[in-house]
């Protein structure tokens, strides 16, 4: 028998009508079998659209430089999928999971 990968999908902002496009895609992915997580910031609140019930969402308070550099180290301890799919090129998603990723090959954290 063999488990459910886990996909964490990172989200650039999950305010300001960011997340639509990133509760899609990891709608598509649950329905493909996959145990889905949706990771991120949200630098204006409330969450905008509000995600789904049936979507797992963590996400952080999100800041500008300098404070930020707090929110990256809590946002990598919600990352726990065997997959890390970074929506949009931005700092806040594929540069997160560009650390991530450094950290997980180099156990340097």
């Amino acid at each position: 028998m063999s488990m459910k990968k886990k996909i964490s999908v990172l989200a650039p902002d999950l305010s300001g009508g960011g997340g639509t496009r990133v509760y899609l895609l990891a709608e598509v992915l649950q329905k493909l079998n996959y145990d889905v997580k949706v990771v991120g910031c949200a630098f204006r609140q409330p969450l905008y659209p509000p995600p789904p019930s049936y979507l797992t969402v963590e996400w952080i308070p999100g800041s500008d430089y300098p404070q930020f550099i707090g929110a990256i180290w809590q946002l990598l301890q919600k990352i726990d999928g065997d997959i890390i799919y970074a929506v949009k090129p931005r700092p806040t998603s594929l540069g997160i999971a560009v650390l991530k990723n450094y950290k997980v090959v180099n156990r340097l954290f």
